[in-house]
C-alpha cells in the first residue's frame, strides 16, 4: 500500500478539534481523551453523542509522586499531633519594646517614673535599674522588657496629664495603652516562660501588680482585680509573708518583694473597706505573717547596694515615706477588723492587732468611746481618726504637711521648702489623704448604718472625750455643748474630714496631687461625695452653720477635681501599633 492508497484520517483524530484542558467526568472514568468540536460548545463530543451532562466535578490528583517537601512537612506535622512527650510551640513572635511604643518615649516615660511615681510604687532598685536601661537589658531579656512594659503603663496610668505629651498617635487614651501592656507582658510570658503560673516567681509578682494599679487607675476595674489577684496568688504560693522563705534572695530581692507584698495589702485594705465582699484573696496566711520582718528596711538603695547603713548623718531616705504609708494602713486594718462586724471572719486580714508590733510608738490601744453599744463602728471612727492623727503627728518634718498657702485657690509650687526633695511632697500627699479618705469611707458607712437606729433612739451619743491632736471639732450653731446626739456628731465629723482634706489640698502643690495619680482624684472626688449624704433627711437645726461650711468645702473640692481631673482629647484618629 503506498501512501497515496492510505486511508482518510479516523474520526478521532485532534486535528481540527479543541482538547479540553482537563478531562470531564465521562471522559475520565472512560479514560478516552476529552475534545470539544468549537471553543463555543458547551459539552465534550462524546457527552453530545451520549446525550449526557458534560459535567467537571471530580477533583482531578497531581500527577507523578508528592513533592518531597510536602511530605516531609505532613510526616513532621502528624508525628508532632501524636507525640507522647512534646508538645508543638505557640505560635508566638519576639517581643521588643517598639511594639509598645518609640524608644525615645519610653525612656522619657520611665524618667518620668523615677522622678514621680517610684515614691509610691518602688518596685525597683533604681541604680541597678538605670544600669540595666543603659546596658539595654530590655532588648535581650525578657523578664526585664516586661519590667519595663509595667513601668510604662502605671507611669501613663498615673500622669493622665501628661499623656498627649507624649506624642503616641497609637493611642486614644491612657487606658488603651494600659491595655496594649498587659497585652504584649501575657504574650511575653507565653512566648519565654508558658509555665509562668506554675513555676512562680517574684518578677511575675511584680509585674502583676504594676499592670494591677495601673489597670484601676484608667478605671478597668475588672482587669484591675484580675491582675491583684495573680500577685497575691503568687505571693502566697511562694510563701513570701514568712522570713524563712526569703534565704533564696538577695538583700535587694528581698526588700523588693516586701514592697510588692504591702503593694497587695494596700489594694487588699481598699477592697475589704469599700466593698462588703471583697473581690481579692489574701496574699498571706494572717497567723502565720512574720510581720516585723515584711516591715520594708527604711534604707536608701545605694545603703542596699552595699549591705549595710551608711555610717554618719544620713537624709531620711525616699522609702520612709511608702513606710508611713503602711503604717498608715495598719492603723486602719486593725479597725476595720474589729468594726467591720458584717464581713465574715475569712476576710479579715490579721487576727491580732497589728499597731503594737509595727507602730509600737502610738503606745497602747485607745479605750471605747461611744457610749451605745449598738453602734461599735462610730467608736471605731472615732479611734481610728484619734489615732491616725497621733501618728501623723510623730512623722519625720519631711513629711509632714506643709503650711496652708494663701488664699486658698492657689497651689504651691514642688518642693517649696529647698531643704526637703520634691519626692516627700507627692509622699506627704498621699499619706495625709489617704488617711482622711478612709476616715471618710468609714464615715459614710456609720452615716448608714446608724441613720435608721437614729430615728427611733435619739439618745445615740459619744462623750466629750475624744479629741484630734487635743482639738475637738466646733460645735454646730443650734446645739449646745453638751448636744451629743448622733447627728450633731456625724457632721462635727463630716466637718473635720473637710477642713482636714482642705488643709492638705491647700498645702499641696498640684504636682505632687497629679503624682498621686488617679487615685488621688477618686479618693478626693468621694470625700466631697460624703458632704452630700442625707442631705435631705439632715437636721439643719442641729447642723446649722456647718452644713453651710460643708458647701464652701465642696465648692473648693469641685475647683481642684477641675484641674486634677484632666482627660486630654487628642485631634487624632488612633491608629494601630506595629
Amino acid at each position: 500500500m503506498t501512501i497515496g492508497d492510505a486511508p482518510p484520517m479516523p474520526e478521532s483524530s485532534r486535528k481540527g478539534r479543541k482538547i479540553a484542558r482537563r478531562a470531564c467526568d465521562l471522559c475520565r472514568d472512560r479514560r478516552v481523551q476529552c475534545a470539544f468540536d468549537s471553543e463555543s460548545s458547551a459539552a465534550c463530543r462524546r457527552c453530545s453523542s451520549s446525550g449526557v451532562a458534560c459535567t467537571f466535578l471530580t477533583d482531578r490528583k497531581p500527577r507523578g509522586p508528592p513533592s518531597r517537601r510536602v511530605a516531609e512537612a505532613r510526616q513532621r506535622a502528624l508525628e508532632s499531633a501524636t507525640s507522647p512527650v512534646e508538645i508543638p510551640p505557640l505560635p508566638l513572635a519576639a517581643i521588643s519594646i517598639r511594639q509598645l511604643l518609640p524608644e525615645p518615649v519610653f525612656v522619657a516615660i520611665l524618667e518620668d517614673f523615677l522622678a514621680r511615681v517610684h515614691p509610691l510604687v518602688p518596685l525597683v532598685h533604681v541604680p541597678t535599674f538605670r544600669s540595666r536601661v543603659a546596658s539595654r537589658d530590655f532588648d535581650t531579656d525578657p523578664v526585664f522588657l516586661r519590667l519595663c512594659i509595667g513601668l510604662c503603663a502605671v507611669t501613663t496610668a498615673s500622669l493622665p496629664r501628661k499623656f498627649a505629651s507624649y506624642e503616641m498617635t497609637w493611642y486614644s487614651d491612657a487606658s488603651e495603652f494600659v491595655q496594649r501592656a498587659a497585652h504584649l507582658i501575657h504574650l511575653s510570658r507565653l512566648t519565654n516562660t508558658p509555665r509562668w503560673q506554675t513555676d512562680a516567681a517574684f518578677e511575675s509578682i511584680i509585674e502583676s501588680s504594676l499592670l494591677s494599679v495601673a489597670s484601676i487607675y484608667v478605671n478597668d476595674f475588672i482587669p484591675g482585680w484580675m491582675f491583684a489577684s495573680e500577685a497575691s496568688v503568687l505571693l502566697h504560693d511562694l510563701r513570701l509573708y514568712k522570713k524563712e522563705s526569703y534565704k533564696r534572695f538577695t538583700l535587694i530581692e528581698q526588700e523588693l518583694i516586701k514592697r510588692a507584698f504591702w503593694q497587695c495589702f494596700f489594694i487588699q485594705t481598699h477592697d475589704r473597706v469599700e466593698n462588703p465582699v471583697p473581690h481579692t484573696g489574701m496574699s498571706h496566711e494572717p497567723r502565720q505573717t512574720d510581720w516585723e520582718f515584711m516591715l520594708p528596711l527604711e534604707w536608701t538603695d545605694e545603703e542596699l547596694s552595699a549591705g549595710r547603713v551608711i555610717p554618719g548623718a544620713r537624709p531620711l531616705p525616699a522609702i520612709a515615706g511608702f513606710v508611713a504609708v503602711i503604717k498608715v494602713f495598719v492603723c486602719i486594718i486593725d479597725l476595720v477588723n474589729e468594726a467591720f462586724l458584717s464581713s465574715p471572719g475569712t476576710y479579715s486580714m490579721t487576727t491580732k492587732p497589728l499597731v503594737p508590733r509595727l507602730v509600737p510608738e502610738l503606745g497602747p490601744p485607745l479605750p471605747r468611746i461611744c457610749n451605745h453599744p449598738d453602734v461599735p463602728l462610730i467608736d471605731a471612727l472615732f479611734r481610728l481618726m484619734s489615732q491616725i492623727d497621733r501618728f501623723l503627728s510623730l512623722l519625720p518634718h519631711d513629711l509632714k504637711p506643709n503650711r496652708p498657702v494663701e488664699p486658698a485657690t492657689q497651689f504651691p509650687s514642688p518642693s517649696s521648702d529647698r531643704d526637703i526633695p520634691a519626692y516627700f511632697d507627692i509622699m506627704k500627699a498621699n499619706i495625709h489623704i489617704t488617711s482622711i479618705y478612709v476616715q471618710s469611707v468609714i464615715l459614710s458607712t456609720c452615716l448608714l448604718r446608724t441613720r435608721a437606729l437614729s430615728r427611733r433612739d435619739d439618745s445615740l451619743s459619744v462623750s466629750d472625750s475624744w479629741s484630734w491632736g487635743g482639738s475637738s471639732p466646733a460645735t454646730p450653731a443650734g446645739a449646745s455643748p453638751r448636744d451629743n446626739s448622733a447627728t450633731a456628731d456625724l457632721w462635727r465629723l463630716r466637718e473635720h474630714i473637710a477642713r482636714e482634706l482642705l488643709h492638705v489640698i491647700n498645702a499641696s502643690s498640684l504636682w505632687a496631687l497629679e503624682s498621686n495619680g488617679g487615685s488621688m482624684v477618686v479618693k478626693i472626688r468621694e470625700i466631697a461625695a460624703t458632704l452630700l449624704e442625707g442631705e435631705d433627711e439632715c437636721d439643719y437645726s442641729k447642723a446649722g452653720d456647718a452644713e453651710k461650711r460643708s458647701r464652701e468645702y465642696l465648692a473648693r473640692f469641685v475647683e481642684v477635681l477641675t484641674q486634677l481631673d484632666h482627660a486630654p482629647k487628642g485631634n487624632h484618629e488612633p491608629m494601630a501599633p506595629p
